[in-house]
């Protein structure tokens, strides 16, 4: 409840009269804020854990890339003219990279299952943690952390199966 409560976002529009060039003008300013209290701030748990697909999509491409001119270098016996003509092939492998960054993701898809229930399951328990502002301690099930201890030792160690 303290994250939720103590994040809150603005936006909003403000009409202005200024005079420039010896004429008079009539602007619109739009406005948006977030804020966030340092509570808020400690107790904010990580991201939620999801596959890296970018990352992965962008090894393969230009892995594919790097491969095709790495033997268009070798097999044509020229040099840095040949590997970058073969390195040209990146408007070309950023299908099959995608492809197998695709099917990478299927196949470790109930890894990242498993991580992001444990991650939830995680979430839940810093959401039901009662804190108390006296003595700056976040407590569960009878037991006191520091803010960030909590939250360390909920997200760092290794997610148990439910």
């Amino acid at each position: 409840m303290i994250i939720g409560e103590g994040t809150s976002a603005t936006q909003g529009t403000a009409v202005t009269y200024a005079r420039r060039e010896g004429r008079n003008r009539v602007d619109t300013t739009h406005f948006s804020s977030d804020s966030i209290t340092q509570l808020s701030a400690r107790l904010t748990p990580p991201p939620r854990p999801t596959f890296p697909w970018r990352t992965h999509f962008l090894a393969w491409t230009f892995g594919l890339a790097a491969a095709i001119g790495v033997w268009s270098a070798v097999s044509s016996g020229g040099g840095v003219g040949a590997f970058m003509a073969g390195f040209l092939s990146l408007f070309v492998t950023w299908i099959p990279g995608g492809i197998i960054a695709l099917l990478t993701e299927r196949s470790q898809r109930r890894t990242w299952l498993v991580r992001q229930e444990g991650w939830d399951r995680n979430d839940e328990r810093l959401r039901a943690a009662y804190y108390c502002a006296r003595d700056d301690v976040v407590v569960e099930h009878g037991t006191a952390y520091r803010p960030e201890q909590f939250v360390a030792s909920l997200f760092s160690a290794p997610v148990p199966a439910r």
